[in-house]
C-alpha cells in the first residue's frame, strides 16, 4: 500500500530515530520502506545491518534475500513482529548524489505502490499511527493528491526544540497557495502515486530542493490536506544540505530549481512561480548591497567622495 523512501548519507548519530519511527508503524496494510545508503564514510550503513540484523527476519524459509550487484548491496526482509513492515535497503559502492546520479533505478521493484512517504535519515516520526491516518484520509477523499501534517524543529547544535518557521497554511490548500512557497516538511508527507510524475521527476533531474519539485508535480493532479497532529521531528543539524545553510546559498539553488520546473505547469502558475523567482532575486540583490556597504574599501570610498560628511553627522548628534 504505501512505499517509504529514505535517502541516508553520514547519519550515523542519527539514523537509529529514523528505523526504530518506520517500524513503529501500526497498519492494517503493508508497507515497504526503501533504505538508500549513499555510500556513507561514518558507520551509517553499519549502524543499519546491525538492526536489520536483530530485528528481521532473514532466515532461509522467509520472503527476505541478500544480493551483491555491481552497484551494491541490497537486503530485503520482514520485520519478527510487524508483519506489515518489510525493509529494503540498498548499499551503495559510490556516492550518487556528488555524482549527479539518479538512486531510483536500484529501488524500481518496490516503486508500484498506492502511496508513497518520504523521510530522511536525520528526520524521525513519532507517532505509530501517522501512516494509517494519512491513508485513511487519502483513501476516503479520492480528490486530494497530497497529505502532510504538523511536525517539530530540533536545532541538533543547540540541543533543543526550536520554532517551526514554515509558512502556516489552511488545513485545505491547492497548487496555487503552494507555488507562492514551500510549506511542507519533507518527513511529514504522503503522497497518491502518479506515473506521470515520477517521469517528470526523472526530466527535472537533480536539485538541491527535490522535496518541493515533488510537491508541486503532484499537486498537480489534486488537492492537498494539513492533519494538525504533530507526528515526526525535523533534525536541523550543521551537515544538513539546506536548513543550516545560509540565504546566499540558498536563493540561487531554489531559484535554478525554479527554472527547470515553470515548464512543467499552466501559465497561471508559471506566473507564481516566476514572482518566487524574482523575489529571490531580489533578496540576493539586497544581501549584496548590505556585505558592500559593510567593507572597508566602501567606507573609505564614501569618505574619499564626502570627507566632512562624517563630521556632520556628528554635529548633529552633539558630539
Amino acid at each position: 500500500m504505501v512505499r517509504t523512501y529514505c535517502a541516508t548519507y553520514n547519519h550515523e548519530p542519527y539514523i537509529l530515530d529514523a528505523l526504530n519511527g518506520f517500524v513503529m508503524q501500526q497498519t492494517n496494510f503493508p508497507m515497504v520502506f526503501t533504505i538508500v545508503d549513499d555510500a556513507s564514510t561514518d558507520r551509517n550503513a553499519e549502524v543499519i545491518r546491525g538492526f536489520v540484523n536483530e530485528n528481521f527476519d532473514l532466515l532461509d524459509t522467509s520472503v527476505a534475500f541478500d544480493e551483491d550487484t555491481d552497484y551494491g548491496h541490497v537486503t530485503f526482509a520482514q520485520h519478527r513482529t510487524n508483519r506489515n513492515c518489510f525493509f529494503a535497503v540498498v548499499y551503495l559502492k559510490q556516492n550518487h548524489y556528488s555524482r549527479h546520479k539518479s538512486k531510483a533505478p536500484y529501488i524500481q521493484k518496490w516503486m508500484d505502490t498506492k502511496y508513497i512517504a518520504l523521510c530522511e535519515g536525520d528526520d524521525y516520526w513519532t507517532d505509530p499511527l501517522k501512516l494509517q491516518k494519512q491513508v485513511d484520509f487519502l483513501e476516503e477523499h479520492e480528490e486530494f493528491s497530497i497529505c502532510f501534517h504538523e511536525a517539530r524543529v530540533f536545532n541538533q547544535a543547540e540541543g533543543r526544540f526550536v520554532k517551526d518557521d514554515v509558512r502556516k497554511v489552511p488545513s485545505e490548500t491547492d497548487i496555487i497557495e503552494l507555488a507562492k512557497g514551500n510549506y511542507i516538511h519533507t518527513m511529514t508527507v504522503v503522497y497518491r502515486n502518479n506515473s506521470t510524475v515520477g517521469e517528470d521527476l526523472k526530466k527535472v533531474g537533480q536539485v538541491v530542493t527535490g522535496d518541493y519539485v515533488s510537491h508541486m508535480l503532484y499537486a498537480r493532479y489534486g488537492r492537498i490536506k494539513k492533519l494538525p497532529d504533530n507526528m515526526a521531528v525535523y533534525r536541523l543539524n550543521q551537515d544538513s544540505v539546506w536548513g543550516t545553510k545560509d540565504d546566499v546559498y540558498r536563493y540561487p539553488r531554489w531559484n535554478e530549481m525554479l527554472i527547470r520546473i515553470i515548464p512543467f505547469f499552466e501559465p497561471e502558475i508559471q506566473d507564481i512561480l516566476h514572482e518566487q523567482y524574482m523575489w529571490n532575486c531580489n533578496q540576493l540583490v539586497k544581501i549584496g548591497e548590505a556585505n558592500v556597504r559593510s567593507t572597508k574599501a566602501y567606507r573609505l570610498g564614501k569618505f574619499i567622495l564626502n570627507p566632512f560628511g562624517g563630521i556632520k553627522k556628528r554635529k548633529k548628534k552633539g558630539l
